[in-house]
């Protein structure tokens, strides 16, 4: 454990770093998305997903492919698992404050304090946790306009954002994994 944060916390930084800026820039293009009409919500949530998918994919096949140099070179073993390792590490808090809102809000007793705490987790989730994800989020279950609005559930006790975890994650494990394993590299003629 003390080898993968000396040799990947740089990127476990980065992840968080990412996800941090990218739920503000999430946030801000569900707010535009709304102010201008509510039709624009789905090609700018697409827009805002695959972005923030886009920088993960970046530094994290970036990775893979400098893992693979040293695999080549006999210096380390593959483990194509790698990302997931160091990336579900960097996500443990997010998914931990999507975790406790999905709870208290679906073991919530009626307490204020359930309210409070539920109100605060919800905030933090879909502001500063998860806001890459709001929009697609409020085109598919908003109780109003939503597609899915039935399945409204899903979003309002937060379920959905503790799957948007495993969609992440799945992007990271396939990112690191094309990077180790040489795949879409050009090799130039000799």
């Amino acid at each position: 454990m003390k080898k993968l944060f000396s040799n990947k916390g740089h990127l476990m930084l980065k992840y968080i770093v990412n996800q941090i800026a990218m739920s503000l820039f999430g946030l801000m293009m569900s707010a535009s998305a709304l102010a201008i009409n509510d039709n624009l919500l789905l090609p700018f949530g697409v827009f805002g997903l695959l972005f923030y998918y886009f920088i993960l994919i970046t530094f994290i096949r970036e990775d893979g492919l400098k893992d693979a140099i040293k695999v080549d070179g006999g210096r380390m073993k593959i483990d194509v698992f790698m990302s997931l390792k160091y990336c579900g590490i960097a996500a443990i808090p997010g998914f931990l404050i999507a975790l406790l809102n999905m709870f208290l809000h679906i073991f919530n007793n009626g307490a204020i304090a359930y309210e409070g705490a539920a109100v605060v987790l919800n905030a933090v989730t879909r502001i500063l946790v998860y806001g890459m994800y709001n929009t697609l989020d409020t085109y598919f279950f908003n109780n109003d306009t939503g597609i899915l609005s039935s399945y409204n559930y899903l979003s309002s006790n937060g379920i959905t954002y503790v799957l948007y975890t495993v969609f992440t994650l799945a992007v990271c494990f396939l990112a690191y994994y094309t990077g180790v394993k040489q795949m879409f590299v050009k090799e130039e003629k000799k």
